[in-house]
This record gives C-alpha cells, sequence and structure tokens, in this order.
C-alpha cells in the first residue's frame, strides 16, 4: 500500500513547467474576469436605472468579482489536471494538526493584524511618499449582520480555502523541490506579486511566507487555511466593529515583537528536525530554474503592478 501511495504520489507530482502556467493562468483570470463582469455590467445598465459608476463601487460588484476569482482558482487546478493527466489534489498535504498549533495559528493571525499590518501601512507611506496615489485597498464594510455572515465567505472563507489550495496546496508542492526556506521566500514573493497592487506588497508577502512556513512545518494546508482564514476574519472584524481606531503604537510592538519570536522559534525548531533539508538546498537552490517556471507570470504582475502605481 504505501509503494503504491507513493508511485500515485509522483505519477501526480508537479513539476516548474506546470506550476508555472497555473501561476500565469491564475494572474491572468483577474483579466478574464474584469471581461465577464464588463459585459454583466452592461446588462444591468441597459436593463436598470443603476449607473455603470454607481455598480462598479457597490458592494454587490466586489462581492460578485470576488467569488468568480477565488472559485477560478480551483478550476484553473482542475483544467491544468485534467490537460497534463495529473490529479493535483491527491498530492495536496493534509495532516491532523497538532494541538499546540493552533495555538499557535490563533496567535500569529493577531500578530499579522496588529503587528504586520500596520507595518505594511508604514510600508504604503512610503510608498506615497515616492508618488503612489491610490488611497487604500477598497474592501466593503459590512453594515448589518447579515452583510457580515456575506463577507465572512467572500472575503474570509474563499480565499482561504482556495488561494490556499492553489499556491500552498498545489505550488509549493513545486517550490519545495529548490529547499524549504527558498520555497517559503518564493513563495511569499509570488503571493505579494499575485496581488498585482503596491498597496498590497508587504503584508502579503510576510503572510505568505507565515503560511508557507507553517505548511511546511505542519506537514498540512489544514494550518495555512486556518491562518489564512482567521487573518481576513479579524480584519472584516475591527472594520465591523471599527476597532482599528482604538489601535497603539504599544499594541503594534508587543504584536510584532510576538510575531518575530513565534516565527524564529518555528524557524530553529525546523531547522533542528530537518538537517536533511539542507544538502537538499545546495543541490536544487537554482534561481534560474524558478525564473524559467514563472518569469512570464512574474512579468505579467509586475507590469500591472507598474501601471497601477503610476496611475
Amino acid at each position: 500500500n504505501i509503494l503504491m501511495e507513493n508511485k500515485e504520489f509522483n505519477n501526480n507530482l508537479i513539476n516548474g513547467k506546470e506550476s508555472g502556467y497555473i501561476f500565469l493562468s491564475s494572474t491572468c483570470v483577474a483579466f478574464i474576469i474584469g471581461v465577464l463582469m464588463a459585459v454583466i455590467l452592461a446588462l444591468i445598465v441597459s436593463f436598470s436605472s443603476v449607473s455603470s459608476e454607481e455598480f462598479m463601487d457597490s458592494k454587490a460588484f466586489f462581492y460578485l468579482s470576488n467569488g468568480l476569482l477565488q472559485f477560478s482558482f480551483v478550476g484553473i487546478i482542475f483544467c491544468f489536471g485534467k490537460i497534463f493527466n495529473k490529479n493535483y489534489f491527491k498530492n495536496v498535504p493534509l495532516k491532523k494538526i497538532k494541538w499546540y498549533d493552533y495555538l499557535l495559528i490563533s496567535l500569529l493571525a493577531v500578530c499579522l493584524i496588529f503587528g504586520v499590518g500596520q507595518l505594511n501601512n508604514f510600508f504604503n507611506k512610503f510608498l506615497r511618499i515616492l508618488g503612489l496615489k491610490k488611497v487604500s485597498v477598497t474592501v466593503p464594510v459590512p453594515s448589518s449582520l447579515p452583510e457580515l455572515l456575506l463577507s465572512a465567505i467572500i472575503v474570509c472563507l474563499l480565499p482561504a480555502f482556495c488561494e490556499e489550495l492553489l499556491f500552498r496546496g498545489v505550488i509549493l508542492n513545486h517550490l519545495k523541490e529548490y529547499g524549504n526556506l527558498f520555497a517559503i521566500i518564493s513563495s511569499g514573493l509570488l503571493f505579494s506579486l499575485f496581488h498585482q497592487s503596491p498597496l498590497q506588497t508587504l503584508h502579503p508577502f510576510l503572510t505568505g511566507m507565515t503560511f508557507a512556513f507553517l505548511v511546511i512545518k505542519t506537514g498540512s494546508i489544514l494550518s495555512s487555511i486556518l491562518l489564512h482564514f482567521l487573518n481576513n476574519l479579524i480584519i472584516v472584524l475591527c472594520k465591523y466593529f471599527n476597532l482599528f481606531q482604538t489601535f497603539t503604537f504599544v499594541a503594534f510592538i508587543i504584536a510584532l515583537t510576538i510575531f518575530v519570536v513565534v516565527i524564529l522559534a518555528y524557524v530553529f525548531l525546523l531547522h533542528k528536525t530537518e538537517k536533511k533539508d539542507e544538502e537538499k538546498s545546495k543541490l536544487s537552490f537554482r534561481i534560474k530554474d524558478f525564473l524559467k517556471s514563472y518569469i512570464l507570470g512574474i512579468i505579467l504582475c509586475v507590469i500591472v503592478y507598474a501601471v497601477e502605481f503610476i496611475g
């Protein structure tokens, strides 16, 4: 049975070419959904009194477009699996999470928001000094309990499941061939570029690395799904209850300090328990292969990033 499972795992193992195509397609899907939303917009405007500007600024537009975007990631994985005759879902790392990991994940979720999140705000202020005109990333603030539940699904649950399935469930399986350290850093880099927004540079980079680290450490994507969900949920709840107004600089320092200490502790444990990975890293730490696999998607993300920065 073990031999059969290993054979099945190897048969469904993703390579650089396939992973690169999936990343590129995921970055392109936003444009495809944009065209689809433009068609929907035209139909709504033609059959109602709602203007195109009002619809694009509405919460309905945000929830609809983001919901479609998240489901498309699962579709992309499935389609490329059919094209290359592989089942990528079978290689998604699923293991039972230990009880103390749940405690650390909960602690990290708070630290990511009040530590890394505030650090990201400082970084964005620096970008504005450099000439960035966009003020903030528009995420609707729920105005009622039903909308809060809808936001919990669209903004928290779907991204936690779909984005983690894409980045830490599929793409990370290829990145780990370069060694754990390179996989963690490159996973954060791709996750940051994928957001294609100057204002979403530092936070996705650090959270993406944290998500990848948790998956490698726990051997389960459930850890990153849970942390991703809690991260987004805390943001939504803080906006709903207007808690960011009470945030203090002292809380930022405490949260950031705890985050750094926890990550360093995890790094120490990972290094201590996975010495064999050192040799693997020396052999497969190949930046050229990484760029060869993901260069098209990276270029597209950088172009969109630059256009948004300039515009």
